[in-house]
Parts: structure tokens; sequence; C-alpha cells
């Protein structure tokens, strides 16, 4: 229109020699208009590039912040590792050299079996946990004793490396060891030695013990690092000792990684934190410590996509600020700019006016037609099922995946009641819901319902209801939403919050839970009821002398047992480790003990095959009855429990009653 405008203009200016006063007015006020109209532009274009410039500026130093807290968390995660696991060598180191503080003091090893040293290395044995045994040797490299055997297996150990680590070396202090794997299989564990001196530093053997492996992944486990993190414990010589993740197989590393470098802290004792990952190949973040005790270092690295997560999702919502400003800033110069142009126009001649208006006419018209096309569009190409029903509840319009949704063509369904989709007694409900929508008194809510299929079979779906009215007719627009996936999870996820892992029976909360509820309704009732503490006996025999790999099957074949020596109305759980309990409803004493023989003869039958022999075990039973007084299952928790260690004090499998 500007161009149609000073066309014009320029044919008068030819056609009249001298323009006239009320020309030349004109011409001066388009030509101050169109000064304002620059003006503007370039304000505007000066308020977008700082607006811009500033989101920039703020996204990039979020970064920056974002990647130093990182490495303050992975120093300071690597220092707490750190710290807990010197704290854990020196437990076993303070073991270690008790036991060779004993034998200094006995001036030596005695020649021979020596019992009193063996139970001394039982007790250590026994009261230091995370270890699979205690040993002894000799200064010839001959085991002297063994926490596991009496007398002590006649073996020679001169040529194991946590043996010639002392015999070499008489400041060795405590020796980590790299994990091994028992040639008979098993889980892996990690040897550790100390020198055994007299008062002038004569070698008079070395004390030795091996570490589960778990313990330090326990350790690594339970300092809570988000997930992404990768933390791994490694000996001086680069091999690794635990890692976490705990489902990944731990990788060595070089010991040139942990030497001093131009990234390394002024002090030789601090946190060393890298610009790159130690644990991983992509890019990130690291950190390690080295103890100035132990032979360890800990390592600690996250990719930078994790680090930076939280700030990708800001950078989103900065660069959708930055678009909305944009918009905004045009939006509001466009709008001066279209004043400006009216107020131009305004000064054209009259006859100009039905033109421009037919002109915007037109342009309204293409805009309807494209806003109705884009509307179109958005119905047939939605991924959730739009219907479009009216007053009377009847179909008038389905997109395409509410077609695939319920397996009726919108040719068949037109026309039709909504009862076609949604059945009867749900129809109503949806009717019901139509009627407050159109009140106002459910704007925005949505609602679940079950829906059927051109085949008959139903699902839950989700509604959300819109209104309009579109040539005096008043139309609801429905978007449904299939959530059949969402339902089956939530019902898995119910399960795995009252099922134990292992066993598949209800685990501690779910069984205290219920217990609590049929505790009071038979309380409150006058109702009998028993419960049952259920305990594998030498259940930690089995773990240690087939691992813990045989004692989990013997967990589930306990179970298995047990369920079905149980009526239907029995409520049985794990409580933890290889302890369980039953719970016997409308059960009178005589009962319940009837039901604790027939469990106990139930697993005295169970066999576990394991390694090419049949594992056998037994369980020991303390029953007890509800009372009168009892004001909460935890008392009868408690006195089954006591049962229970009658029954274990008295010789193990069988039944005692509270």
């Amino acid at each position: 229109m500007t161009m149609r405008a000073s066309t014009d203009e320029a044919a008068g200016q030819a056609a009249s020699p001298s323009p006239s006063p009320a020309a030349s007015l004109r011409q001066r006020a388009v030509r101050l208009l169109r000064t304002a109209e620059l003006s503007w532009l370039g304000i505007t274009l000066a308020v977008a590039l700082a607006c811009n410039g500033a989101l920039l500026y703020l996204a990039t130093s979020e970064r920056q912040q974002a990647l130093d807290n990182t490495g303050q968390t992975l120093a300071l995660a690597a220092q707490i590792i750190l710290r807990r696991s010197e704290s854990v060598l020196d437990r076993y180191d303070r073991t270690l050299s008790g036991i060779g503080e004993v034998i200094a003091q006995r001036q030596g090893l005695r020649p021979g079996s020596d019992l009193e040293l063996h139970r001394l290395l039982v007790r250590r044995h026994g009261i230091t946990p995370g270890l699979r045994w205690i040993f002894v040797v000799r200064p010839d490299g001959s085991l002297a004793e063994g926490s596991i055997t009496f007398p002590a297996l006649k073996l020679n150990l001169a040529e194991r490396e946590y043996v010639t680590a002392h015999l070499h070396n008489w400041d060795e202090g405590l020796y980590i060891g790299a994990p091994v794997v028992p040639l008979r299989g098993g889980a892996a564990f990690i040897p550790l030695s100390r020198r055994i001196t007299d008062d002038g530093w004569g070698m008079l053997g070395v004390a030795a013990a091996g570490l589960e492996v778990e313990t330090f992944r326990y350790l690594l486990d339970d300092q809570g690092l988000p997930h992404g993190y990768a933390v791994t414990l490694f000996r001086a010589d680069g091999s690794a000792l635990a890692c976490l993740p705990l489902a990944q197989p731990c990788r060595n590393m070089e010991p040139s990684r942990f030497r001093p470098s131009r990234d390394a802290a002024p002090d030789p004792g601090a946190v060393v934190q890298l610009h790159h990952r130690l644990l991983g190949d992509n890019r990130g973040l690291g950190a390690y410590k080295q103890s100035a005790t132990y032979p360890i270092t800990v390592a600690v690295d996250v990719p930078e996509s994790v680090a930076l997560s939280a700030w990708h999702a800001r950078v989103r919502l900065y660069g959708v600020m930055m678009v909305g400003g944009n918009l905004l800033v045009l939006f509001l110069a466009f709008s001066l700019l279209r004043q400006s142009q009216r107020r131009r126009r305004a000064v054209e001649q009259l006859a100009q006016a039905n033109l421009r208006l037919e002109e915007r006419v037109a342009i309204r018209t293409r805009e309807l037609q494209v806003s109705e096309a884009r509307m179109r569009t958005l119905f047939d190409t939605a991924s959730d099922g739009m219907v479009v029903i009216d007053a009377g509840d009847c179909i008038v319009d389905l997109n395409p995946a509410a077609e695939r949704m319920f397996g009726h063509k919108l040719a068949d369904a037109r026309g039709r009641d909504i009862s076609l989709l949604i059945p009867d007694e749900a129809a109503l409900r949806h009717a019901r819901f139509i009627a407050e929508r159109d009140g106002g008194e459910v704007e925005g809510l949505l609602r679940e319902h079950t829906a059927r299929r051109a085949d008959g079979s139903a699902f839950p779906i989700e509604v959300t209801v819109g209104s309009a009215e579109v040539d005096d007719l008043q139309l609801h627009f429905c978007i449904v939403r299939d959530i059949t996936v969402r339902k089956t999870l939530e019902a898995e996820l119910n399960r795995l919050a009252n099922t134990d892992a292992l066993t598949g029976i209800l685990n501690r909360r779910a069984f205290i839970a219920q217990g609590e509820r049929l505790s009071a309704l038979a309380r409150r009732h006058g109702r009998q009821m028993a419960l049952m503490a259920v305990d594998a006996d030498r259940f930690k025999s089995i773990n240690d002398t087939h691992g813990h790999p045989a004692g989990d099957a013997v967990l589930r074949a306990l179970a298995r047992a047990v369920e079905s020596a149980l009526r239907a109305t029995d409520l049985f759980g794990r409580l933890g480790g290889e302890e369980f309990a039953v719970l016997l409803p409308e059960t009178s004493p005589e009962g319940a003990a009837e039901v604790g023989e027939r469990l106990l003869e139930a697993v005295r039958k169970c066999g576990v095959p394991w390694e090419g022999s049949e594992l056998r075990f037994t369980v020991s039973l303390g029953l007890t009855i509800l009372e009168a007084d009892d004001r909460n299952f935890d008392s009868l928790l408690q006195r089954a429990d006591q049962a229970l260690y009658r029954a274990k004090r008295d010789g193990r499998d069988r039944l005692v009653l509270a």
C-alpha cells in the first residue's frame, strides 16, 4: 500500500508542476511519519539486542556456575569417600595390628599347631565384619594358623604377593592387594596384610585377612551420589578395588593418570579437580584424592551431559524467553509501525479508502482460511483423539486418532449417541460432566472414564472437555487420551512397592501395614489371631560355605515351602534377611500350632540342588496369640521374636509358643 501511495503521489506531482499547499503539507507529514517509523525500528532493534545479550550472558554464567558446582560436588564426594575408606581400613589395620601385638607379647609364633592362636583369630574374625578369613604366616612363608580350620593346612604362601610385600619391605605398613577370585569359585576378596615384628623390629611373621569386595562396594553405593556419577577406588598401581555404578565392571587405571600435572592442586594431600573424565571416554569433569595413610586413590567423575542437565533445561527456558521477548518487541514495533502507517494512510486521498478496505477484507479472508486450514490440520494430525458432540450428546466429528482409538469410522459414528464410545453408566457420568462444564464448574479438569472399542473391548481413557458456539450451535470438544499403559504401569508399581524382590512375597512394609490393619479388626471384633516368626536355621553358614547366590536360592525355596503349608487367608511376608513372619487370622492356639507343625514338615522335605549336591535346611518358629491387652502390632512381633529366640536356644527346627 505504501508503494501504491508513493506512485500516486509521484503521478500527482508530474501532473501539477507546482504542488498546492495542501499537497506540500501532506508530503511533509508523510516524511515525518516515515522518520518516526525508522526511529522506532532502531529503538526496537537496540532493545532486542540488549535483551538477547543479557540472556546469553546469563546462560553462559550459569553454565560455568553449574560446572563449578559439579566440580565442588566431585571434590567433596572424593574427600568423603576417601575418608570413609580410610576409616574402614583403619578398623582392619587395628585388627591385624592387635593380632601382631599379641604374638609379639608371646615372644613370637609357637612351633606346630597353636590352639590358643587359632581361638584368637576366630574371635577377631567374629567381631570384625566384612572379613572372609584371617591367618598368620611364619617368616618362612608357611601357614601358622587360620580362623577357618584347625589345625592349619600345610601350605607355603611365601610366593603370595601379600606375604612377599612384607618379607622384602620392613616398612610396608598395611598391604592392600588387588581383588582375588578364588580358584574354586565364589566372590572375589581383597587381601590385607601387616608385618608382625618384635620390639627390635625383628620379623615374627605376617598377619593377613581376606576382605569382602562388597564392603567397599556398599561403601560407595551408600554415598548416595546422583544418577550418572561414577566413582572408583584404586590401589597405588591403578588396579580397581571397587566402583560405582555396581552394574558395570570396574576398569583399572594407569598410575600415571594420578601423577601431579598442571591441573593438580598445590597441596599433595588435597583433592585434584580435572576438566576431563578419569573413568569414562566422553567429555566431563573429574576429581581424585590420594590417601596419605594408605596406598589408595578415590576417583569421581561425571559426564558433561549429566553435570549440565539442569542447565540445559534452563537454557531451553531462556530460549523460550528470548523468542518470546523478541516476538513481543517485534509485536510492539509492528503495532507502532502499523499505527504510524494508518496515520500516514489517513493523509492519503479519500479515494483510496475503499481500495484499502477491500484489500484488508481480502487479507482477513485469507487469514481466516489459513487459520481454518491450520485448525483442520491440527485436528486431523493430533496424536490424541478428538471427539466433537452437540448439545444432544450426538457425535458430530471424529479425528483420525479417535477413529483408530475406538475402531469406528466417522461416517458410521456421525449422528450416533456418545454411548457408542462410552458405556451407558459412564456416558451418564460424562453427560453430567458436560452439564457442569457448561455451567463453568469444571473448567480445565480431567476426567477418567471407561471407553468401549468397536470390538466391544473396554479400556481406560482421560477426557478434557471444552465448549464453543459455532453457527448458533453449542458444541463440546472432547480431547481423549488412551491411558491403558499408564494404568498398567501404576498397577505394576503398586505391586513392586509391596512385594519382596527376592521371594515374591510381601515385603516388610506391606506385611506390617496389613498386619496392623488385621490386628486392629481382630481386637475390635474380639476375633482370634496368631502370629508366627520364622527364621532359617544356620543361614549364615550356608552363605559363608556356598556363597550368597546359594543363600538366595535357599530363601526362595523356603518361601515356596512355607506358602505351600499355609491357607489362602493367611498372610506371609519377609521382614529382612532370613527372617519371615506368618499372620493367621481367625486361628486358635491349637490351630496355629497345627499350621506351624505342617510348616516345619514342609521345610524339612525341601531341598535346593546346588553345584551337584542338595542343600538341606530347617527353620525355627516362634508363635504368639493376640491378647486383649495388646496395644499394637509391635507387641505381637516382639513376643513372637522372643519365642523364636527360645526355639533357637532349645535346638532349632521346632515351634515354641510364647
